[in-house]
């Protein structure tokens, strides 16, 4: 479920700021100044080699990061010793800074040169796999709470493949399986093999030359399911996982959309909710755990409503699908909503009504209502839309329809719609990557599932994954995803990553970044020499995304910020005061959290006015 795109996080080692100044509000006061940053680059009494841009790190899950623009190059500044100035302003409009460690490749993606699309290498690296899952459609992932995600897939591999040829070997084909990804040191997804852990249930693991080695079982059966091959995996009728959410009581809700695949048909049967512990910690077995199935919450569900939501601040969650609106190639998206703020209670669906006025009604609709549901009128036709909201101002990200090669974005005032402005996101590469190859030619059959991640994003960056089919060219095409050299890079995610994708809506978007804001010298040129410096941002120059909008009359904002630091290669940070001697220390820990109580043994930073030492407590 998308409740907003989600969190900023930086690679660098970043600590807590000091914050100087009166936080005190009076009762008065629309605006309360209580944003405090909960990380610094650089942090309190540290030297670095040189400074380009300072970033503010704030609590996880503040969301949007809302900015007095008439601060711009006045009240942030660097300050040397002399009392000289070195205005700053937000670098939300400077180009993107990309640390080295995530591993993005930029292309030609964006036709908007101040959007800059990239192949996320790191993700891509990180499922080009040869044992265990090797690759499945349908990804989608939900944010859990300390910064570990829920992943599902719907039709998957799990076997061995050849490392040198990527060729599957024998691999079973679940037709839904899960993954928990646990979070790093920073609360964000941790990028290694280490943080994937497999919620599966494997045939067997210890001999590579025994049956069923790093094979797996479908997680999900359907209870109409009598069909099973040779692995025992259901082929009649099936589960592909819609959008899930964490609900009031801190269990994990997951919709997952019945198949009838007889005759490999595909038809959309009803919708089955179920419901998973968060009790305890990653890899402990009562952590999600399935706790119970509700295999008849939505007896029919033949439009798949559910396959994307939005929970929104108004306390319903949508529930957003793609259906056909009668004409020859036509496809919009549609949307229902729940009835109060839980998922697995009632739903509503926005329709027309007998006079075509769009209205929410509890009764299931018919196929006429659909056709003339579509909430993104005379927009084109897409597929799998998803929608989130920045500001004031809705999104919406959906693939053009059929298997197109670019995804679109659309605004509204609304979740419901009526959804416009469309413009394109990304248009993809064919092949998706260069490990994409096949004896019959190098190019995809099929883009298709192109589902948003905001789990996964770093500062509020679109995260897009892919899947497709080999080419179109040679026999059996959808049988060569099993044992063809190269099989194991079709049918398996690609992930892509959009940076400043505000900007293709500059006139009318917020360009805050997520739970961070960084700050860059108003003069590129700007070079700081060897020296002791103090940053400063006054009060009331950054908040929520509500202190923008509104005018800057309420919600809430930062009170002024202060870092002393240094230039220079082991550069301290000197005492310009008069006052040293007198000024009563305040401590801090090695990682820059203020102590009350420092303990005898242990090494802090210590500040005095504006001289700041380190010193073992005695």
């Amino acid at each position: 479920m998308i409740k907003g795109i989600a969190r900023f996080g930086t690679a660098l080692g970043v600590v807590s700021a000091l914050v100087a100044g009166n936080a005190a509000v009076s009762a008065a006061d629309a605006v309360s100044y209580e944003v405090v940053p909960a990380q610094t680059f650089p942090a309190e009494g540290s030297a670095v080699k040189s400074l380009s841009r300072v970033k503010l790190q704030l609590d996880r899950g503040f969301g949007t990061v809302g900015y007095d623009w008439s601060a711009e190059g006045t009240r942030v500044y660097v300050e040397n010793d002399r009392g000289e100035r070195f205005a700053m302003v937000n670098a939300v409009k400077g180009d993107p800074v990309i640390e080295p460690e995530w591993n993005l490749e930029e292309i030609d993606g964006s036709s908007n040169a101040k959007v800059h699309t990239y192949k996320d290498r790191l993700y891509n690296d990180l499922f080009t796999r040869t044992l265990g899952w090797n690759g499945g459609d349908g990804v989608f992932t939900v944010g859990l709470p300390d910064g570990h995600v829920f992943w599902t897939f719907n039709d998957s591999f799990y076997g061995v493949v050849d490392g040198a040829t990527r060729a599957r070997g024998a691999c079973s084909f679940p037709r839904n399986t899960v993954m928990v990804q646990t979070a790093d040191e920073t609360g964000l997804p941790g990028g290694t093999e280490e943080n994937l852990m497999w919620l599966v249930d494997y045939r067997q693991t210890t001999d590579p030359n025994a049956p069923g080695y790093y094979k797996a079982a479908t997680h999900i059966n359907h209870p109409l399911a009598t069909s099973f091959n040779d692995d025992g995996i259901a082929q009649d009728y099936l589960y592909w996982s819609g959008d899930g959410t964490v609900d009031a009581n801190g269990k994990l809700q997951m919709l997952w959309n019945g198949v009838d695949n007889r005759d490999g048909q595909m038809i959309a049967l009803g919708t089955a909710l179920a419901t998973y512990s968060l009790a305890g910690t990653p890899g402990e077995s009562r952590y999600l755990r399935l706790e119970s199935i509700n295999h008849n919450f939505r007896e029919s569900n033949p439009y798949a409503y559910g396959s994307t939501l939005w929970e929104d601040e108004d306390g319903h969650i949508y529930l957003y699908s793609s259906a056909n609106n009668g004409a020859w190639i036509g496809n919009e998206p549609i949307v229902a909503r729940t009835v109060g703020s839980e998922l697995g209670g009632d739903w509503e669906y926005y329709v027309p009504d007998a006079s075509g006025q769009m209205v929410w009604q509890r009764s299931y609709p018919t196929l006429e209502q659909v056709q003339k549901s579509g909430i993104a009128p005379r927009q084109g036709n897409f597929t799998l839309p998803w929608v989130f909201k920045k500001g004031n101002t809705y999104y919406m990200c959906a693939q053009t329809y059929p298997f197109g090669q670019e995804m679109m974005i659309m605004t509204s005032e609304h979740p419901w719609g009526p959804f416009a402005n469309r413009r394109t996101l990304i248009k993809f590469p064919n092949p998706l990557d260069e490990l994409q190859h096949d004896p019959y030619g190098d190019k995809y059959r099929f883009l298709y599932m192109l589902n948003l991640h905001p789990a996964l994003s770093r500062n509020g960056e679109i995260v897009i994954s892919t899947n497709t089919d080999a080419t179109d060219d040679g026999p059996g095409t959808f049988w060569r995803n099993f044992n063809e050299p190269g099989s194991a890079d079709w049918y398996r995610p690609f992930y892509f990553r959009v940076v400043g994708w505000e900007r293709l809506y500059e006139d009318s978007a917020l360009l805050g970044a997520t739970d961070c804001i960084e700050f860059m010298f108003a003069d590129n040129s700007t070079v700081l020499p060897d020296g002791n410096y103090r940053f400063v941002c006054e009060q009331g120059v950054f908040g929520n995304d509500r202190y923008e909008t509104e005018g800057y009359t309420t919600g809430v904002a930062n009170n002024r910020v202060e870092i002393n630091f240094a230039v220079g290669d082991g550069a301290g940070v000197a005492a310009t005061a008069a006052d040293v001697e007198d000024a009563a220390p305040v401590y801090y820990n090695m990682q820059g959290m203020r102590v009350d109580n420092p303990v005898a043994g242990q090494i802090y930073i210590v500040r005095r006015g504006t001289e700041v030492t380190k010193q073992l407590m005695r």
